[in-house]
């Protein structure tokens, strides 16, 4: 059975956990750093990619409660 993927308006996805490790680095002056996998930006292409050439209505949304540069 093939989905119908015209009943999905939005895939959200929250920062941490999912494109991160979910650990955090310190630092010695306390500056927290995440690691990030840079085969999540291939991921989030080939969606994007996907939802063009299937001419989806479709919006994708990160979201996260750190007020941390990083996620921008």
């Amino acid at each position: 059975m093939i989905p119908n993927y015209n009943n999905i308006n939005l895939i959200a996805f929250d920062f941490d956990g999912v494109f991160t490790d979910n650990k955090v680095y310190l630092n010695e002056n306390g500056i927290e750093s995440v690691r990030c996998d840079r085969a999540d930006g291939l991921g989030i292409n080939l969606l994007k990619n996907f939802i063009k050439q299937n001419k989806l209505n479709l919006d994708i949304f990160i979201l996260s409660k750190e007020k941390n540069k990083v996620v921008k």
